[in-house]
């Protein structure tokens, strides 16, 4: 890298979407390149006081900007163009989306194209403006990010963008993600969430594509074949498919047997992974799959789909069926749960495949990725 410093402003808005993947990737991000870099000066645009807060004491070199975002639109056509002018950024890093008007070189992080391949779980608004304004942002990006070698080729395919400037960073691991052992604290995790002694984990969003009503299927199966004893637990941010999974308990008289217990708090989570039998993370579609990762990490069991990204993500380590197949997760969450010796395999398989992952390691990529930015002579690679 030159010894040029230079100033680069980060859309960090998500830092706000607690309980989210693009959440966890953008401070993951943010933890790495402030220990890793201690020379250029980052801004970070921000809606979230608490966020702010945090990062103006994260260093000399960080700096946050805290906005009241009304909408993506205001953000992106308004509030960022305006800031990066004032601010003379020489990279601006956006988060799947370019603001308009920007004078700067520019990295954007697509994730995943999910909107293209399942228009039916967004929104008309959504279907409407994510395919004009990402397909935009990667053709005029210098460079981008995402985050498996499938959302890569997937980018490159759909949108007819040069291969070679899209890389693959994948994110890292926190290192509270880790084995909780220590009996007090997963019997103070237990008697918050009013978990039972054995249970099934789902962790994340409940949206639609993330295939919990095929979990909550697979479950009343073996539940209906007395094949399972474990309860299931489903953890995390309710999405829009909230009301349906409810709606599928009710009806299905699970109500008893499956139990929604909301966001768990990030310094609670490891606790409640590592309490599980195992955890079961039957999305129909990612960039990548963090919970995947993070329940290897702490040493759980993973069952996954052979989907998409995930593949990449739990290799060898975890157990996958195909998506939407009800019969196939019952049958392999059924063998895992019969063998004590199979789940030791795959928990001891999951914590040596999630060694691979580091948030320092991506950090170090993208600020390559920074000064290869910075150092072309044109804007667009």
């Amino acid at each position: 890298m030159s010894n040029r410093i230079l100033k680069i402003g980060i859309d960090a808005h998500a830092l706000a979407a607690v309980g989210t993947g693009n959440h966890s990737y953008i401070r993951g991000l943010l933890e790495g390149l402030s220990k890793v870099d201690h020379k250029n000066n980052y801004l970070l645009y921000t809606a979230n006081r608490a966020a702010t807060i945090r990062w103006n004491g994260a260093g000399k070199n960080f700096h946050a900007r805290n906005f009241f975002f009304h909408s993506a639109l205001t953000r992106n056509f308004v509030s960022l163009p305006v800031a990066q002018r004032r601010d003379q950024l020489d990279i601006f890093h956006g988060q799947f989306f370019l603001p308009l008007g920007l004078n700067c070189k520019t990295v954007v992080s697509i994730h995943d194209l999910c909107y293209e391949h399942y228009p039916e779980f967004f929104r008309p608004s959504e279907r409407l403006f994510l395919p004009r304004l990402i397909r935009a942002a990667a053709r005029r990006a210098n460079q981008i990010l995402t985050l498996s070698e499938f959302s890569r080729q997937d980018i490159a395919q759909r949108y007819q963008v040069d291969a070679r400037k899209i890389h693959v960073v994948q994110p890292g691991i926190e290192s509270h993600f880790r084995p909780v052992q220590d009996l007090a604290i997963l019997k103070a995790a237990q008697t918050r969430y009013a978990l039972p002694e054995s249970f099934i984990l789902f962790f994340g969003r409940a949206d639609p594509r993330k295939g919990v009503d095929v979990l909550i299927q697979a479950y009343q199966n073996l539940l209906t074949q007395n094949e399972i004893k474990p309860q299931l637990i489903i953890a995390g941010r309710a999405g829009s498919a909230d009301k349906e999974l409810r709606a599928l308990v009710r009806v299905g008289g699970l109500e008893a047997r499956v139990r929604f217990i909301g966001i768990v708090p990030d310094q609670d989570l490891p606790a409640v992974i590592s309490a599980a039998e195992l955890v079961v993370y039957p999305s129909i579609f990612e960039g990548f799959g963090l919970p995947a990762l993070e329940a290897m990490a702490c040493g759980t069991p993973v069952i996954t789909t052979n989907a998409s990204s995930l593949p990449e993500v739990v290799g060898d380590a975890g157990l996958m069926f195909e998506p939407g197949n009800v019969d196939e997760l019952a049958a392999v969450i059924k063998r895992l749960l019969a063998s004590e010796s199979a789940r030791r395999a795959a928990a001891a398989a999951g914590l040596a495949r999630a060694q691979n992952f580091s948030w320092t390691r991506s950090a170090r990529q993208v600020l390559d990725i920074y000064a290869a930015v910075a150092a072309a002579p044109a804007l667009n690679l």
